[in-house]
């Protein structure tokens, strides 16, 4: 039983030593500025700790987010962009693009 214990915590310990890693002080400066726009929005916002509960949810969603794409690998990633390039290209060339409105001629009042 304990040996089994033993095999079971020297995987565990391997797979958390090779995982991929934070950057730590580059997630704590975006932590700090993360804070300091909270503090800012805060502040601006008529003191409304509910428009600060928004913006922190965005921001834990955010990171969520950013962890799940980080565990996705550099090859799907490349063969993703190919697809997503072409979509814009159809995009900018699409009829349904935008039209500018005639300007109106300037009449002094």
């Amino acid at each position: 039983m304990i040996g089994v214990l033993r095999a079971r915590m020297r995987r565990f310990a391997h797979r958390v030593m090779t995982r991929r890693r934070i950057d730590l002080p580059l997630a704590g400066g975006l932590f700090v500025l993360a804070l300091i726009g909270l503090a800012t929005l805060y502040s601006a916002g008529d003191h409304s700790f509910a428009l600060v509960g928004g913006q922190a949810a965005r921001f834990v969603l955010g990171v969520a987010f950013l962890l799940l794409v980080s565990r996705i690998p550099p090859s799907v990633l490349r063969s993703w962009s190919g697809a997503q390039g072409w979509a814009v290209h159809a995009l900018e060339h699409s009829r349904f693009r935008g039209r500018r409105r005639p300007r109106r001629p300037h009449r002094p009042a």
